[in-house]
């Protein structure tokens, strides 16, 4: 018989309860993160946010959209604070911010609409309808424009919005750098927007307001659940704060020293397409419209030299072409790209068609457009120009084109042909692209439409609209004025043309056939140039400012493309005159040259940054989409401050990640001959990360618990 010792009570196990959850084969759950107010880190990010929509006051002009702004913002983070100090459940704090959200922008720009302050129906009615009205208004706006209540109520739903996403990534998921995203895209769009001067002073605050939001989050958020070892906390906030401002000392620096060096004018300075490199930026390029100032060149009627051409064809010389209708004007933005020889994107031409080379010297033109041939498919002989396959337009990287010498091979097939076979042109199909030369602003009269209806009454075929319109302005009715009583482009100025005076330049005779044109469904844009000019020996046709001439182009179909039209009294196009001849009877004579477009730059000044737009005035935007030798830089500025924040953010991460390793390498040294003290610094690595994360362990936790 066996007998089995009496067991060792130092051995054996205390009875201890099974917890009810072990017992039921569930783990532990953690406890939810502690969520506290954080007072100052909301304060620093509400001031990073206005920073960043302090960048629209270089896209709208004056600044009645400030204060529902600054509203906004300021009225979203004390509710976002406050939900988050009370410890208000997730869901119904998300409800409270959004209705904040709501509350506010009744409040600061549809306050008539609210039932006693409470926004109802009829203020998300008139929400809708305003927010409808901007969508339209910003494919015509361009900057700095007025702040309608479609555009303020944009910004200030944007705003609060960008404050809600900021603050629940920041505080609530404790991440700063992922919650500081939110204001930097508002900023980053602003910069997009804007023009005129102060980029330098929104970068630098943009990156100041960044660091401070980064350091003030690291010093307290991180600070309030952050531990060494055994819940001592002491030096977080030191390292953080030493950290932060090494950091913030530099990329200020950097903001401060480099973004200046970018100047407002034609990105010049060291980072400039115009810095001594050689090649340009990508960046979009401010240019004056090329028809500013042309009821004063008509005046005038300058007889100064512009240009010489060779060439066996007389043409009409194109500049470039504009291609939106705002309503006070005609613009164009367009994307100009560098090429070797032969240019890109050019169009399909008729069978049979030749080539004729054309020689061009630019004498005082005083403009970043080269002039050319209609049709260009090749240039030689210069350098630093880039093309435009859109517009069918040259320009120059330098401030003017005076001076350069190069030729053009283009196409020429205008002058063979003949209204049978435009007649015989198989019908448009509308493309997405070519829906945009249809486009047309709100707030034209029912009678311009029924006016032009009229006129191609009966017509079936584009051909037979399109010269329906161009004989309509050639009759007896119309005559030829460099004095009308309305100038310039607008609605008011068009009804005035076409009903009460029709009279005037060519300004207002390309001007209304392209609306009416687009009225009738014919895709249509305004080409911007010079007419042929005096003949001389040897081919030789002498331009002068005299000669300046604008005419609408219409398109039709990829066998023919754009073809030009011209409806001005006393202007003969040698190309078209032969597909498009004027009417028998009725045709009046006139001056032989016609308005001047090309707003000169002042000489000696390589500013292409035009002023403000005003009567008569258009700043003409011109992109580049492929960066190259003859690409500009205009608003380099912007890319400079991304580059700025995303160094910022690197020197940030990379001297915190630094400094922490070198904080774990002295704890390895100092436990080196300690297998315990070992164990313990590798512990306190981890605490550290998990802290960081914003998963450390919350007071009263056991080890279970927290595992």
């Amino acid at each position: 018989m066996l007998t089995a010792p009496p067991a060792d009570p130092a051995r054996r196990a205390p009875s201890q309860p099974i917890p009810a959850s072990r017992s039921m084969g569930a783990r532990p759950q953690p406890a939810p993160p502690r969520v506290d107010g954080f007072a100052g880190a909301t304060v620093a990010l509400a001031l990073l946010t206005i920073i960043s929509v302090a960048g629209l006051v270089r896209v709208f002009s004056g600044h009645q959209w400030l204060p529902p702004v600054l509203i906004m913002v300021t009225g979203v983070y004390t509710v976002c604070w406050a939900t988050r100090r009370a410890r208000l459940p997730r869901l119904v704090a998300l409800a409270l911010d959004l209705a904040a959200v709501w509350a506010l922008a009744g409040w600061t720009t549809l306050g008539s609409s609210t039932n006693f302050g409470f926004p109802g129906g009829r203020t998300a009615t008139q929400l809708w309808s305003a927010l409808a009205q901007a969508r339209l208004d910003f494919a015509n706006a361009v900057t700095p424009a007025a702040a309608t209540q479609g555009f303020k109520l944009a910004v200030v739903l944007a705003a609060g919005l960008v404050a809600v996403v900021a603050d629940w990534v920041a505080f609530r998921w404790r991440s700063a750098l992922y919650g500081a995203v939110a204001p930097l895209a508002y900023f980053v769009a602003c910069c997009a927007l804007g023009q005129g001067s102060g980029r330098e002073w929104a970068v630098t605050s943009e990156v100041a307001g960044l660091l401070l939001f980064l350091l003030v989050h690291r010093s307290s958020v991180g600070r309030a659940d952050q531990a060494w070892f055994g819940n001592h906390r002491a030096g977080t906030a030191r390292w953080a704060l030493t950290a932060g401002a090494i950091a913030g000392a530099a990329s200020l620096l950097a903001a401060v020293a480099i973004t200046p060096a970018v100047s407002a004018t034609e990105g010049r300075g060291i980072l400039g397409w115009r810095g001594g490199f050689g090649q340009a930026g990508s960046g979009p390029r401010q240019v004056p419209n090329p028809i500013v100032d042309l009821h004063t060149r008509l005046l005038n009627l300058s007889d100064t030299p512009v240009f010489q051409v060779q060439s066996a064809v007389p043409s009409y010389w194109r500049l470039t072409s504009l291609d939106t209708f705002t309503g006070q004007d005609w613009v164009s933005t367009n994307s100009y790209r560098s090429f070797g020889n032969r240019l890109p994107g050019i169009q399909a031409v008729p069978p049979g068609t030749r080539v004729v080379q054309e020689n061009f010297t630019v004498q005082q033109l005083d403009s970043v457009w080269l002039p050319d041939a209609f049709t260009p498919v090749a240039v030689s002989g210069v350098r630093n120009v880039s093309y435009d396959p859109t517009s069918g337009s040259l320009i120059t990287s330098h401030s003017t084109s005076d001076g350069l010498a190069y030729s053009v091979d283009a196409y020429q097939f205008l002058s063979n042909l003949d209204p049978a076979q435009l007649q015989s042109a198989p019908p448009v199909t509308l493309t997405s692209s070519l829906r945009h030369y249809l486009q047309l602003p709100g707030g034209i009269p029912t009678r311009v439409y029924k006016l032009a209806n009229s006129i191609v009454a009966g017509q079936t075929t584009e051909y037979g609209k399109a010269l329906a319109l161009q004989n309509f302005f050639l009759g007896p009715q119309f005559s030829y004025d460099l004095s009308p009583v309305d100038d310039g482009y607008g609605i008011n100025a068009l009804t005035n043309f076409l009903f009460n005076t029709q009279s005037g330049y060519c300004q207002q005779f390309a001007g209304s056939y392209a609306v009416l044109a687009r009225m009738v469904g014919l895709p249509t844009r305004l080409a911007v140039g010079f007419a042929t000019g005096t003949a001389q020996s040897n081919d030789i046709y002498q331009v002068t400012n005299a000669q300046a001439h604008t005419w609408p182009e219409v398109y039709f179909g990829p066998a023919y493309g754009w073809l030009p039209f011209e409806p001005t009294k006393s202007y003969d196009d040698p190309n078209s005159a032969n597909y498009a001849p004027p009417p028998a009877a009725g045709t009046e004579s006139g001056p032989t040259n016609s308005p001047g477009p090309l707003p000169p730059s002042p000489k000696g000044s390589g500013n292409l940054t035009h002023p403000a737009p005003g009567k008569g005035v258009t700043a003409t935007t011109v992109g580049s989409a492929t960066a190259g030798p003859a690409s500009s830089h205009g608003h380099s500025t912007v890319w400079v401050g991304l580059l700025l924040l995303l160094a910022a953010a690197i020197v940030w991460s990379g001297l915190v990640a630094a400094y922490r390793r070198a904080r774990w390498g002295v704890r390895r040294w100092q436990a080196r001959h300690d297998p315990g003290a070992l164990v313990r610094s590798h512990w306190a690595d981890v605490m550290e990360l998990l802290n960081w994360w914003g998963a450390g362990r919350e007071p009263g936790q056991t080890d279970d618990e927290f595992a």
